[in-house]
């Protein structure tokens, strides 16, 4: 025993530890969630109510507060994937259109279940026929300043202006609605 403590130089080597098959991209990735995929809101339509003079009609993408021309209130969405973590909340808020004039609305877009840098995803507005319309068309079509908007990380962003441009001031819009999908990717 006393031999082995002042040892011989194989028992005193210092060696670092030995791991096989290790990958830490590798094992990231498979630790994400899913495979990805697309969830769509269906459309979502802008209740009318009555402005000024029962002449006029206004829409609006949040909740009618009064039958005044108040807009003010929001209307809240959630998206998620099916057997993913990916999840987005849209709060919608006011004017599609009222007193013929362009209002607008906006959306606030909170996308959740990202695991950077494996994953992200893309939250888009349908265009006029291809899911949101303002009718009826072409007098009356459906505008957003935003269509697309990428979230690398987890968070908040913004389309500050979408809804119902009008052409002439004798249209009036008949009905609104928009439909939103959430795409999300996992990177290999």
């Amino acid at each position: 025993m006393k031999g082995r403590a002042r040892g011989s130089r194989r028992d005193c080597a210092w060696q670092a530890p030995r791991i096989e098959g290790l990958s830490v991209a590798r094992d990231v990735a498979q630790a994400t969630s899913g495979t990805g995929g697309t969830a769509t809101s269906g459309e979502l339509d802008a209740p009318e109510f009555k402005v000024g003079l029962a002449l006029d009609n206004g829409f609006c993408w949040g909740t009618i507060v009064s039958q005044g021309d108040e807009c003010t209130g929001t209307r809240t969405v959630d998206l998620s994937i099916p057997g993913n973590s990916f999840a987005a909340t849209v709060e919608l808020s006011g004017f599609a259109w009222a007193n013929k004039t362009q209002n607008s609305g906006q959306m606030a877009v909170t996308v959740n279940g990202i695991d950077p840098p494996f994953q992200s995803c893309t939250f888009a507005v349908a265009a006029q026929g291809a899911g949101s319309a303002c009718l009826p068309f072409p007098d009356v079509a459906f505008f957003s300043d935003v269509t697309n908007l990428t979230f690398a990380t987890n968070g908040e962003q913004n389309i500050p202006s979408f809804g119902c441009n009008v052409a002439g001031v004798t249209t009036k819009v008949a009905s609104a609605f928009v439909t939103v999908n959430l795409t999300c990717v996992c990177a290999d």
